[in-house]
């Protein structure tokens, strides 16, 4: 028995030992918080972006807008796109990876809650009231921009990439037309 118990004492090796069974999980856990943090940097980067895309598409003239059929005119929707994908209007460099693949859209929506500057009446309503609006038949016209974009992994060769994982934002601001 004294060998036995001999075996069941010794601590040479007991360290490596237990090295190599915890460390497995200390590099799940470092590759999972490296890859969290990278999936927010990415969505903050695109929320930023969209905030960013649909102010831009804001600030275009009234003339770009249709609410007959809630749509904006060809050069917004590509302007804007380019603004969230690079961040300024004539960039080259994307901010995130898989454009390829990102879901874009600009819709429209226009308001009648905003004052139009005629009252029931068919009077005119002071303009102080009506403001920008003013003479604004189908109301105000209020862009919606939504973007999806697949997320891409930072370890992807070490067999997790990301796939159907998705990013999204969505972002709306009332057209100023300056």
């Amino acid at each position: 028995m004294t060998g036995l118990r001999a075996i069941v004492r010794c601590e040479r090796g007991a360290a490596g030992a237990e090295m190599a069974l915890v460390l497995p999980l200390l590099l799940v856990l470092m590759v999972s918080a490296f890859e969290l943090g990278n999936y927010f940097r990415e969505w903050h980067t695109l929320s930023k972006g969209v905030r960013d895309g649909a102010r831009f598409a804001a600030r275009h003239d009234f003339a770009d807008f249709d609410c007959g059929t809630a749509t904006a005119a060809d050069n917004v929707v590509t302007a804007t796109e380019e603004v969230v994908r690079t961040g300024v209007a004539s960039g080259t460099a994307d901010l995130l990876p898989n454009w390829d693949s990102a879901e874009v859209v600009l819709s429209v929506e226009c308001s009648s809650s905003v004052i139009t500057g005629v009252d029931g009446d068919g009077e005119d309503i002071n303009e102080e009231l009506a403001g920008i609006y003013r003479g604004a038949e189908d109301g105000a016209p209020v862009v919606t921009l939504t973007v999806r974009l697949p997320y891409r992994g930072l370890f992807g060769q070490f067999g997790w990439n990301g796939s159907g994982l998705n990013i999204a934002a969505s972002e709306q601001a009332a057209v100023m037309g300056v």
